[in-house]
């Protein structure tokens, strides 16, 4: 991969785009993310040479096969980093954190993440076939708004239980 006007990525898995035109790309075979500017210009967000969960600034900070990606209204930047089990937030500035799972809730294989137009965070769980709110650990069921009394999205195929996951990941996204 490579930075600049018109650069290269490895593999692409997910793209989000910013209200001023940004583009932020989940560039997973390379544990980056990567930031496309409405000129073309292409710049490594975060993540450095190697694969890992270390939080930091831009290259100091690593992946393992970001899957999902985000931003929302203030440029926060949301990826599901897949491998590490784990949901990343860059900040506009390029620093990445890992927040902890909300109580009652685990990230495992996480492969989606979407921002609600009322910032609530939403993220797809591909092995326990559920979508996870990051600010309360409440599970959506048949993509109704998240509430305490809320259960698992289950199914007995892997690849149902992913298509049923991101399905509701997006219906719940619309209507929040």
């Amino acid at each position: 991969e490579t930075d600049g006007l018109h650069g290269r990525f490895a593999q692409v898995d997910a793209i989000a785009a910013a209200k001023a035109g940004t583009l932020y790309v989940a560039d997973t075979v390379a544990d980056k993310i990567r930031k496309v500017d409405a000129d073309g210009t292409i710049s490594t967000l975060a993540g450095g040479a190697y694969s890992g969960s270390n939080n930091g600034q831009g290259a100091l900070a690593s992946f393992w096969n970001p899957s999902g990606i985000a931003v929302d209204a203030s440029g926060f930047v949301y990826v599901a980093d897949k491998t590490n089990n784990l949901v990343r937030i860059i900040t506009p500035g390029g620093m990445v954190s890992t927040p902890s799972a909300p109580k009652g809730a685990k990230f495992n294989y996480p492969i989606g993440v979407a921002v609600a137009a009322s910032g609530a965070v939403y993220v797809a769980n591909y092995y326990e076939s559920n979508v996870v709110a990051l600010t309360d650990g409440t599970d959506i069921v048949d993509a109704a708004p998240p509430s305490p009394e809320a259960t698992t999205v289950t199914d007995d195929s892997a690849s149902d239980s992913a298509a049923s996951a991101l399905s509701a990941l997006g219906a719940a996204a619309a209507a929040a």
